[in-house]
């Protein structure tokens, strides 16, 4: 049986995808002024202590995040027409930590599949998104967030290589790793939401 893919989700409704990655995005590692280069970060931070993805070792992780950030994302995957999709070496593990954060949208959140190397754990994302877009229209839209897209020459080497069988609209976000989604990204995403849905209604 095929790994599930954009398109099964177009046939059912879905126009806009959220494309996340976890740590750098919505997990930061907080340092500076409350300032990164695109704009005002989000300040309202709080942390918690999650069991690591992988079951079979036994440490715990800092997750440290924002609240607000959170509701403004719930804001725009809250339309049954948007769906949130984890690009994330976390994999299925990033639900625990992402329902501990109140995450939540009309619809079942997604994993987007990609293979893990044992010195690479970055690196086959494109190749997964690739194949999870493949074949989706341009009446779509694709919004991807990773702080490894903040490197010039990352970015344009995974975004050729992610969206090479798909016409989506794509909206791409390279965090710092320091802030994770400023408000300047989530205004971003708002403005995008729109172009994609062309609803201006912003669910609350």
């Amino acid at each position: 049986m095929r790994n599930l893919r954009a398109t099964d989700l177009y046939a059912d409704g879905v126009r806009l995808f959220i494309v996340l990655d976890f740590d750098g995005v919505l997990n930061t590692f907080p340092l500076g002024d409350g300032t990164a280069p695109d704009g005002p970060v989000y300040t309202d931070l709080e942390t918690f202590h999650q069991p690591a993805p992988d079951d079979t070792v036994d440490y715990e992780l800092l997750v440290t995040w924002s609240p607000t950030m959170v509701a403004a994302l719930n804001r725009v995957i809250a339309d049954p027409r948007a769906q949130l999709c984890w690009l994330t070496s976390w994999k299925a593990g990033v639900r625990r930590p992402a329902q501990t954060m109140g995450l939540q949208g009309a619809l079942q959140d997604v994993v987007v599949d990609y293979p893990i190397m044992f010195s690479d754990w970055q690196g086959r994302k494109p190749e997964g998104l690739c194949s999870f877009l493949h074949g989706l229209p341009d009446d779509t839209g694709v919004v991807w967030a990773d702080d490894y897209l903040g490197y010039e020459l990352t970015r344009d080497r995974w975004v050729k290589r992610a969206f090479s069988d798909t016409t989506a609209k794509r909206l791409i976000i390279g965090p710092d790793e320091r802030h994770g989604l400023t408000r300047t990204a989530m205004d971003g995403i708002e403005r995008f939401r729109v172009e994609v849905l062309h609803d201006p209604v912003s669910f609350k």
